[in-house]
This record gives C-alpha cells, structure tokens and sequence, in this order.
C-alpha cells in the first residue's frame, strides 16, 4: 500500500513547484526505506535464531495493529 501511495505522490509532484511536496515526498520516500531497511535486519535476526521485540513492536506500530511503541 505504501509503495503504491508513493508512485502517486511522485505523479503529483511533477505537476507542481511546491517545494512543501517536494519535502515531503522525499521524507516518505525515506520512511520506506528505513522500513526496508529494518526489515531485512530482522530477518537476518530471524535467520541467526533470534528475534527483535523492539523491531515486532515498532513493525506492529508502522502497520496501524498498535499505536505508539
């Protein structure tokens, strides 16, 4: 889903000179790839045997089944 916002945030900038977009866009963008990112630590985490309560509960949060960490 936010690979999918994020294609229609890049066509939408195009069509304007609003730096604010432009900010933002590239701060979403950074999200996602924090999110990668994390995503593959833990499955390496995973793969050594071990697991990451604090990437469970942040990965929970990012995916709206929690609030807050």
């Amino acid at each position: 889903e936010a690979l999918e916002w994020q294609e229609h945030i890049r066509k939408l900038i195009t069509a304007t000179d609003d730096e604010l977009y432009h900010k933002r866009s590239k701060v979403f963008d950074w999200l996602l790839e924090r999110v990668k990112v994390l995503e593959k630590e833990n499955k390496q985490l995973k793969a050594d045997g071990n697991k990451s309560i604090e990437f469970e509960t942040y990965r929970k949060c990012v995916r709206g089944e929690i609030d807050e960490i």
